[in-house]
Protein backbone atom coordinates (compact mmCIF):
# COMPACT_ATOMS: atom_id res chain seq x y z
CA UNK A 1 0.00 0.00 0.00
CA UNK A 2 2.75 2.46 0.96
CA UNK A 3 4.60 2.07 -2.35
CA UNK A 4 1.41 2.51 -4.37
CA UNK A 5 0.45 5.75 -2.60
CA UNK A 6 4.01 7.07 -2.49
CA UNK A 7 4.51 6.51 -6.22
CA UNK A 8 1.13 8.05 -7.12
CA UNK A 9 1.69 11.21 -5.06
CA UNK A 10 5.29 11.54 -6.27
CA UNK A 11 4.16 11.19 -9.91
CA UNK A 12 1.67 14.02 -9.33
CA UNK A 13 4.49 16.32 -8.19
CA UNK A 14 4.19 16.19 -4.40
CA UNK A 15 7.21 16.04 -2.08
CA UNK A 16 6.57 12.75 -0.27
CA UNK A 17 8.40 11.15 2.66
CA UNK A 18 8.02 8.12 4.87
CA UNK A 19 7.65 8.68 8.59
CA UNK A 20 10.86 10.02 10.19
CA UNK A 21 12.55 10.70 6.85
CA UNK A 22 12.10 14.50 6.51
CA UNK A 23 14.82 16.51 8.24
CA UNK A 24 14.81 20.18 9.22
CA UNK A 25 12.26 22.93 8.92
CA UNK A 26 9.41 23.05 6.44
CA UNK A 27 10.59 25.40 3.71
CA UNK A 28 8.29 23.91 1.05
CA UNK A 29 5.09 21.86 1.30
CA UNK A 30 5.53 18.13 1.86
CA UNK A 31 3.60 14.98 2.76
CA UNK A 32 4.44 12.13 5.12
CA UNK A 33 2.79 8.73 4.66
CA UNK A 34 2.15 6.69 7.81
CA UNK A 35 0.82 3.13 7.66
CA UNK A 36 -1.41 2.41 10.64
CA UNK A 37 -2.02 -1.23 9.74
CA UNK A 38 -5.08 -3.46 9.58
CA UNK A 39 -8.36 -2.89 11.41
CA UNK A 40 -10.93 -5.65 11.84
CA UNK A 41 -14.39 -4.97 10.44
CA UNK A 42 -17.77 -6.55 11.08
CA UNK A 43 -17.69 -8.01 7.57
CA UNK A 44 -16.51 -11.60 7.33
CA UNK A 45 -12.99 -11.94 5.88
CA UNK A 46 -12.55 -8.17 5.32
CA UNK A 47 -10.08 -5.85 7.02
CA UNK A 48 -9.46 -2.15 6.53
CA UNK A 49 -5.85 -1.32 5.80
CA UNK A 50 -5.49 2.13 7.40
CA UNK A 51 -2.96 4.82 6.58
CA UNK A 52 -2.58 8.54 7.12
CA UNK A 53 -1.07 11.35 5.13
CA UNK A 54 0.40 14.16 7.19
CA UNK A 55 0.29 17.45 5.29
CA UNK A 56 2.89 20.12 6.11
CA UNK A 57 2.90 23.65 4.71
CA UNK A 58 5.40 26.46 5.53
CA UNK A 59 4.34 28.76 8.35
CA UNK A 60 3.31 32.24 7.23
CA UNK A 61 1.34 31.03 4.21
CA UNK A 62 -1.92 30.09 5.93
CA UNK A 63 -4.10 31.23 3.04
CA UNK A 64 -2.60 28.50 0.81
CA UNK A 65 -2.88 25.52 3.19
CA UNK A 66 -6.50 24.66 2.41
CA UNK A 67 -5.91 24.76 -1.34
CA UNK A 68 -2.89 22.45 -0.97
CA UNK A 69 -4.85 20.01 1.23
CA UNK A 70 -7.69 19.93 -1.32
CA UNK A 71 -5.20 19.17 -4.10
CA UNK A 72 -3.86 16.20 -2.10
CA UNK A 73 -7.41 14.93 -1.49
CA UNK A 74 -8.20 15.28 -5.19
CA UNK A 75 -5.15 13.25 -6.22
CA UNK A 76 -5.96 10.59 -3.60
CA UNK A 77 -9.47 10.30 -5.06
CA UNK A 78 -7.85 9.07 -8.29
CA UNK A 79 -6.63 5.85 -6.65
CA UNK A 80 -9.22 3.11 -7.16
CA UNK A 81 -10.28 1.29 -3.99
CA UNK A 82 -8.99 3.88 -1.50
CA UNK A 83 -11.52 5.81 0.56
CA UNK A 84 -11.29 8.58 3.10
CA UNK A 85 -11.64 7.15 6.62
CA UNK A 86 -12.21 10.27 8.72
CA UNK A 87 -12.57 13.99 8.27
CA UNK A 88 -9.25 15.85 8.13
CA UNK A 89 -7.88 17.33 11.33
CA UNK A 90 -8.25 21.08 11.68
CA UNK A 91 -5.16 22.98 10.58
CA UNK A 92 -2.68 23.07 13.47
CA UNK A 93 0.84 24.46 13.92
CA UNK A 94 3.89 22.20 14.24
CA UNK A 95 6.44 24.35 16.09
CA UNK A 96 9.31 21.92 15.49
CA UNK A 97 8.91 22.01 11.69
CA UNK A 98 7.69 25.64 11.61
CA UNK A 99 4.73 24.49 9.54
CA UNK A 100 0.99 24.31 9.39
CA UNK A 101 -0.11 20.73 9.77
CA UNK A 102 -3.15 18.55 9.12
CA UNK A 103 -3.82 14.84 8.78
CA UNK A 104 -5.80 12.97 6.13
CA UNK A 105 -6.93 9.40 6.93
CA UNK A 106 -7.63 6.73 4.32
CA UNK A 107 -8.29 3.01 4.09
CA UNK A 108 -8.47 0.20 1.59
CA UNK A 109 -10.65 -2.86 2.15
CA UNK A 110 -8.72 -6.08 1.83
CA UNK A 111 -9.99 -9.62 1.81
CA UNK A 112 -8.41 -12.04 4.29
CA UNK A 113 -7.41 -15.37 2.83
CA UNK A 114 -8.21 -18.26 5.18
Amino acid sequence: MFKKIYKHLKTKGFNVYSIGQHQGLCIEPFLVIFEKGPLQTTEKNIIKDLFEIYVFYPIGQYSKVSEYKISVESVMDEIVGIKQAYEALPILIDDEKQAYFTRLSYYENKQIRR
